[in-house]
């Protein structure tokens, strides 16, 4: 069985050197923003030169209703994917999000100024994000403030920009979907019939997509402004306060005691390594701010909109690390209450349902009648409330959603040797990883002959199965205990079906050993050919490890012992600390290192440190995780190249769940 929660705050040791850090320079007196975190990014880029985004970070900003991110555009201040008043799009995977790109220049006699120098931080505790582009020699620069405040459905940003005393120069904010409309930019996004308007709290000048500010700098001090993006749904009105520095300030402040109540109470991690401690903090906001309102849904929000099921288990696992169980419950309701509006469980949900009434619903459901797949979603929803049930031992909650634990349970229909599929769309298969194939992968490969149309057996999926006969019959005899009243607190009290549930249980686990097991290699094999059965003999990483994880830890004989060993010794690997997807593969998904080190962690084996710090260099210089990876470990783009999908809340939430346990 998986450990849920930490049981304790703990010191966490790791070898990685600390990078050099610096501090930002802002005249403002708020002095929690001096307080920044130590995944920082610093780096020169020549202008005009194209970007490598493989070596930079994600910093995301937002508050479930308006969301940005700086770090891979050709400013250190570029925002991409602009959103808001809410964060489901149009499309599923929408990269621009409502609104599109927002950067910001400075002219000079008509010329742009260089600024190469590009600087990015985040303030510990608050999500506030500063940058700084500046020239060369530093002689001029532009720095920014940013973050959004609950209630104004608004990204503010507070500029200052430093130069020579008397220099005249433009601040020229170019936004990619915005038109020139009085001394403001606006945009519709017809679709969901949303509205937005940047403006300046000084004169400004429009003209097409451009917002312009003439300025004369001081020596002596920076001169200061705030834009603001503000977004709306059409027929109403803009929530924020009107444009100027001291509302700004208000917004600022209001924006950083929201935070501090939202981490008020949470897990506190205390480790000799600064770096170790931020990431872990840092991931509080970073999972927060991809939680959309008011569904309560984490969306991987750089690039895709939506609540996937399999994806839930990142965000609901860092939720109940973190003891921050009401964000973990809601993850679970959305699902729960979008399945009984829909009348189907489904594995991708959009963010803006109407689930207003779930709960009548939920009085009067026939759960026989709603449509629930057989495969691993249904699988999934009955491990994340296991978990979620682990952690917090909240019995009334279980037993609110047994009906529909139950309905996942009886959906699920084994073959004739007891397995079942894939479902096709998983990131190691043709969900992200096989995009890379054959272009970007060696030969041969060894990948699994699998396609959404023709479903291999998959070792993980029925491994699932065999974890979940074991959990119905846990908490089902749980639940049966509020049932019975008072006979069921008596300790002697004996749920008669548990025994049932146990005995499938054993009996699934021996099938599960007959269909897979590979005693020539003494191995697991991952996959069954769905048409011929025969076994697929190449170990691949995230499903051949994949019963390790999940709790699956007790094969006959040494069999457990022998599939770890077989497998991660055949595996491609980098000094044994980063292992591939298969014996000649070593790009990877992104929680891949992340199962390497809960199973080493797991097995208290001596290399787990060695995988801690190559996990932690993993994630960049943002401290975050992607959804694919090259052999050398750089982020990459999937089925898009151009739009990489970082900062992701599944990869993320298991790594940041390995690095807890």
């Amino acid at each position: 069985m998986r450990i849920p929660i930490l049981a304790s705050a703990a010191t966490f040791l790791a070898t990685a050197a600390a990078s050099p850090q610096q501090k930002p320079d802002v005249s403002l007196s708020q002095t929690w923003l001096g307080n920044v975190s130590s995944w920082q990014q610093h780096l020169t880029q020549p202008e005009g030169q194209a970007i490598d985004k493989s070596t930079r970070g994600v910093w995301a900003i937002g508050d479930g209703h308006v969301f940005t991110y700086v770090g891979l555009g050709r400013r250190a201040n570029t925002m991409q994917a602009l959103t808001g008043p809410h964060y489901q799009t149009e499309a599923v995977n929408a990269p621009k999000g409502h609104w599109g790109e927002l950067s910001l220049d400075l002219v000079e006699s008509g010329k742009v100024v260089a600024l190469p120098s590009q600087n990015i931080w985040r303030t510990r505790g608050v999500n506030c994000v500063i940058t700084t582009d500046a020239g060369v020699d530093r002689d001029v620069s532009l720095t920014t403030v940013n973050w959004a405040t609950t209630g104004h459905d608004t990204i503010y940003r507070w500029i200052e920009i430093r130069g020579a005393s008397g220099q005249k120069v433009t601040l020229r904010a170019t936004w990619e979907r915005g038109k020139a409309n009085g001394d403001t930019l606006t945009s519709m996004y017809g679709a969901k019939g949303f509205e937005a308007s940047l403006d300046a709290s000084v004169p400004a000048t429009a003209n097409g997509n451009t917002l312009s500010v003439d300025v004369t700098l001081t020596s002596n001090a920076p001169t200061k402004l705030v834009l603001r993006l503000r977004t709306r749904r059409k027929g109403t009105s803009y929530r924020a306060p009107a444009a100027g520095e001291k509302t700004a300030i208000l917004a600022l402040d209001a924006c950083a005691a929201t935070w501090q109540a939202h981490l008020a109470n949470t897990a506190t991690i205390d480790s000799d390594d600064v770096k170790l401690t931020d990431l872990l903090e840092d991931w509080k906001v970073l999972m927060l701010v991809q939680r959309s309102e008011p569904s309560g849904a984490v969306s991987p929000m750089v690039n895709d909109r939506g609540a996937w099921v399999r994806d839930n288990t990142g965000p609901l696992l860092t939720f109940l690390r973190y003891g921050m169980f009401d964000a973990a419950r809601r993850i679970l309701d959305y699902v729960h209450d979008t399945t009984l509006v829909t009348g189907r469980l489904s594995n991708h949900v959009p963010l803006d349902l109407d689930v207003s009434k779930a709960a009548e619903l939920a009085k009067k459901a026939d759960w026989s009648k709603i449509k629930i797949p057989n495969g691993e979603l249904p699988l999934w929803i009955i491990l994340q409330h296991e978990w979620y049930y682990r952690a917090t031992n909240d019995l009334n909650y279980l037993a609110n959603h047994w009906a529909f634990l139950r309905a996942c349970f009886h959906a699920i229909s084994l073959d004739k040797n007891h397995t079942l599929p894939s479902e096709g769309d998983e990131t190691f298969l043709h969900g992200s990883f096989f995009s890379l194939f054959p272009d970007r992968l060696p030969e041969p490969a060894m990948l699994p002959a699998d396609r959404p149309d023709r479903r291999t057996r998959s070792f993980a999926t029925t491994g699932m199965y065999v974890v979940v006969t074991s959990a119905m019959g846990e908490m089902g005899s749980d639940v049966d205990s509020i049932i019975a009243g008072q006979m069921g607190r008596d300790q002697a009290w004996v749920q008669q079906r548990k025994a049932a549930f146990d005995e499938f249980h054993i009996n699934s686990l021996l099938k599960l050993e007959e269909a897979f097991w590979m005693p020539e290699l003494k191995r697991f094999a991952p996959f069954l050919s769905p048409v011929s059965g025969e076994k697929h003999t190449a170990p691949f990483g995230p499903v051949s490890l994949f019963s390790q994880w999940v709790g699956l830890t007790y094969f006959t004989g040494e069999r457990n012992k022998e599939n770890l060993g077989g497998t991660l010794k055949s595996l491609w690997h980098k000094g044994g600390a980063r292992i591939g997807m298969t014996p000649t593969v070593g790009a990877c998904v992104g929680y891949l290192p992340g199962i390497l080190l809960y199973i080493l962690a797991d097995l208290d084996d001596q290399s787990r440190g060695k995988a801690l710090d190559q996990l932690i260099a993993m994630s960049g210089p943002a401290g975050e995780w992607a959804e694919l990876y090259d052999k050398d470990d750089r982020p990459i783009g999937g089925y898009n190249q151009e739009w990489p999908n970082r900062c992701r809340p599944l990869e993320s939430g298991i790594n940041i769940d390995a690095i807890f346990f």
